[in-house]
């Protein structure tokens, strides 16, 4: 990892976690599998039935070690043990602003879904060729953002541009792994086991940005306050999961086939065991080289890093709208999800701003 630590996962039944001469140690049905030192762990992930020793959890407060629960039936975002605010309080009073004023809320729930939409239509048309028309539907969605005057109205943009970019997509996997679209809560088919465990990855890193920033997560613009939910994470995960779902499509789907799943009738669809370390080393291996928001992606970062410019880049747009500026926040979002879509052909995307930054494709201008 680029921090030079490690980020554990645990997701054996009956797992023991304890804490001998400041190391976190793992036993499996009660004899000794691994230790740690507790100073060079970044993160602790569980899903599954573990047992923790409270003095392991104390000292991993300490050491500002955070700790992930994750529900095996739901793939929810879970629950941090040990993060508190790290930045200073002007974050949250900046957040506080924007979210108590419904036409400040309304607009960086429009930035959201636009950055999403603009997401859906790099990857379709540059990355997956999807038809022209296809990509004509997801622009005509994006001009009519402006025109959301109410959250259900924004919802329902974001819903009609999810379900014909998962059709699409459904177009580019194979029949064999009879995926029909997204599906959740649980998962029924491997796709969709695959991509809620991804979207989960992710949420991680993104929670522990927006805490470093010193944000609430529980209040969103898209993603409303909810009991038990990080809207706020939630909201910005939305600019990730067409990443997301373009690397479960090109790369991870090719190392599985579909009987390394299983169908629980209480989990749902999951892998089996012994192909998890497989999935596993798929995401450690991409972890640290993800498209950067500089340089239209072409310079890879570490997925920390690029949750940490994603937080810079939305800390920005409250500044303005609560600054009453009238941002142009058109180009910025198309510039991120240029980076993050489009890097295969990098180089062609400077071609397509002109000399102000504007940029000659995608969206309304206004």
């Amino acid at each position: 990892m680029a921090t030079g630590k490690l980020d554990l996962w645990i997701d054996r039944k009956e797992s023991l976690l304890g804490l001998e001469r400041d190391q976190l140690t793992w036993r499996l049905h009660g004899k000794l599998k691994d230790r740690v030192p507790v100073k060079y762990v970044n993160t602790v992930t569980i899903l599954g039935q573990t047992q923790l020793d409270s003095r392991l959890l104390c000292r991993l407060a300490e050491c500002g070690v955070s700790v992930y629960l994750l529900n095996n039936a739901r793939n929810s975002a879970g629950t941090a043990i040990g993060q508190t605010f790290a930045g200073p309080p002007r974050q949250r009073l900046l957040q506080y602003q924007c979210t108590s004023d419904k036409s400040q809320g309304l607009s960086v729930a429009r930035v959201i879904v636009y950055g999403k939409l603009s997401a859906y239509w790099h990857a379709g048309v540059n990355r997956f060729s999807f038809s022209e028309s296809w990509g004509d539907s997801i622009k005509t969605l994006m001009t009519q953002i402006d025109a959301a005057q109410t959250l259900p109205q924004l919802l329902g943009i974001e819903g009609a541009a999810s379900r014909s970019w998962f059709e699409q997509l459904k177009q580019r996997i194979p029949e064999d792994w009879k995926f029909e679209g997204r599906n959740k809560n649980p998962p029924k088919d491997p796709v969709n086991a695959l991509l809620s465990l991804t979207y989960t990855l992710v949420s991680q890193p993104l929670r522990q940005a927006l805490m470093a920033w010193g944000y609430d997560l529980s209040l969103g613009f898209l993603h409303q306050v909810y009991p038990g939910r990080e809207s706020l994470v939630c909201d910005l995960q939305e600019w990730l999961r067409p990443l997301v779902d373009c690397w479960i499509a090109e790369v991870v789907l090719a190392q599985f086939v579909p009987k390394d799943f299983a169908l629980d009738p209480e989990y749902g669809c999951r892998l089996h065991k012994e192909k998890r370390t497989v999935f596993y080393q798929l995401w450690y291996d991409q972890y640290d080289h993800w498209p950067g928001l500089s340089d239209f992606g072409k310079a890879r970062v570490s997925l920390p890093e690029l949750c940490c410019q994603l937080v810079q880049a939305l800390h920005n747009l409250f500044q303005q709208f609560v600054d009453q500026q009238e941002p142009e926040w058109r180009e910025t979002v198309e510039r991120i999800a240029a980076s993050l879509l489009f890097p295969a052909i990098a180089d062609e995307v400077d071609d397509a701003f002109d000399d102000d930054g504007a940029a000659d494709w995608g969206g309304s201008e206004s």
